[in-house]
């Protein structure tokens, strides 16, 4: 895989300066004695809280890269951080462009969500399965990375800042040379989004509806055409993610986003 790495010019902060806020200066301080390469995600989710008190600007540039390669890494723990990373790089865009890592921020960013992408494995529970895990339900289909690819663009949508880029990775997945896996990728997408109800920060109205709101934006032209959805649907038909996956979770796919089988 490849990591991320982009020069942000800055030595490595000798303390972080903390607030005693959200965590402990005992806690901080532990990551200014660990080794570079020994830092761990929840490492970053100190780093990078919503109220930006455990460090500033400079020492939280610095840590960046690390963060982002991370989050390439670990999509399941990294999405505990995530919030964290994308309110900084919202609330500092415009000087992240004046350094030049605004650019280099959205890359990483663009690069993790094709990583999530890369495979469409859908992980099917039974209803031996599911009764073996105590769930009082006969079977549940789960899609590796879902939460982590919905939670980013989610996330970018919220801060007009950083749109373009949530915009950038949809595009991706109906580019002209778009693979099975993409298609599969942007059914759960659109799947997801109506579970949520506003996924996206956009509410969805009835399911099966072939109605976009006027004032809609490209994301959600593309997740509510219900006609692209459909040919997304079928150029999964023959596909091995089709003969590798339990039918019922594409059949439940058709069914909420009112596809034909």
């Amino acid at each position: 895989m490849d990591q991320i790495c982009f020069d942000t010019r800055r030595p490595r902060p000798t303390r972080l300066a903390n607030k005693n806020c959200c965590y402990s200066n005992d806690r901080v301080h532990a990551i200014d004695l660990k080794e570079f390469d020994a830092l761990e995600w929840t490492d970053f989710q100190v780093i990078f809280t919503i109220s930006g008190c455990t460090a500033e600007y400079d020492q939280q540039v610095y840590y960046l890269p690390a963060a982002l390669n991370c989050l390439l890494d670990q999509a399941y723990d990294g999405i505990e951080f995530l919030p964290g990373v994308i309110y900084f790089a919202s609330r500092n865009a415009e000087r992240l462009d004046t350094d030049g890592l605004l650019v280099a921020t959205s890359d990483a960013l663009e690069s993790c969500f094709r990583t999530w992408t890369e495979r469409f494995e859908v992980l099917h529970f039974d209803e031996a399965a599911c009764k073996a895990k105590g769930w009082q339900i006969r079977h549940f289909d789960y899609v590796r990375n879902t939460e982590a690819v919905s939670e980013l663009l989610d996330l970018l949508v919220r801060h007009s800042s950083l749109q373009v880029v949530a915009e950038r990775m949809v595009r991706y997945l109906v580019r002209a040379d778009h693979r099975p896996e993409d298609s599969a990728w942007l059914l759960e997408i659109a799947k997801a989004a109506r579970d949520g109800a506003s996924y996206y920060s956009f509410e969805y109205p009835d399911t099966k509806s072939k109605l976009v709101p006027a004032n809609a934006s490209e994301i959600q032209h593309i997740l509510m055409n219900r006609d692209l959805l459909q040919r997304e649907f079928n150029h999964t038909k023959d596909a091995p993610i089709r003969k590798d996956t339990c039918e019922m979770y594409w059949n439940g796919l058709a069914d909420e986003l009112g596809l034909a089988v």
